[in-house]
């Protein structure tokens, strides 16, 4: 009965575990191309879940001018022929690469779907340079490896219901437990 007992405890542990950390580690990226005149630059964002309501975004371009700090944004709206307003500065591109803390978890960036626009310099914002607006998954490993690489979706639900399922299973079966042994 003792086995059977710390089984069940075990089970619950793991169907937390399972359910409250399914997101962590996730990463989508989003290709980033120049715009008409900047043909020669290109690059990606990377998105990467923190596992709480934050993602960190890195941006890392080629052909962009040495020692050019180029300012980047997620704007409103979802695709870049769009003029919408900022919704998250992810600070300045500098020799090619910027690294920003987001406060909006990745489901939700890749719900609202914003566009992200990196910019020729503070003093020419409105001058874009290269813009991405399609998110692509990535496999992590980590709960979320897509179901063949579905853009935009999140896969993490079913484990996050698995671990669910089995922690409700586990206490229901630990209450049965010990009212037997009572």
């Amino acid at each position: 009965m003792r086995k059977l007992y710390l089984l069940l405890v075990t089970m619950l542990a793991l169907g937390l575990s399972t359910a409250a950390f399914a997101d962590e580690g996730d990463m989508v990226t989003i290709d980033l191309t120049g715009k008409p005149g900047y043909e020669g630059i290109s690059g990606t964002a990377t998105l990467t879940d923190n596992g709480d309501d934050t993602t960190k975004v890195v941006i890392e371009l080629e052909g962009t001018p040495e020692g050019g700090m180029h300012p980047a944004h997620f704007h409103d709206g979802t695709d870049c022929s769009q003029n919408e307003p900022v919704v998250h500065d992810l600070g300045m591109v500098e020799n090619g690469r910027a690294e920003k803390m987001v406060p909006e978890s990745l489901d939700d960036l890749v719900e609202a779907n914003y566009y992200l626009n990196v910019h020729l310099s503070a003093d020419e914002i409105e001058t874009v340079v290269a813009c991405g607006d399609e998110y692509v998954e990535m496999p992590t490993g980590t709960g979320n490896q897509g179901a063949g690489g579905m853009s935009g979706q999140n896969n993490s639900l079913p484990v996050m219901g698995l671990g669910l399922v089995a922690a409700v299973f586990a206490a229901g079966a630990l209450l049965a437990v010990r009212a037997r042994s009572s």
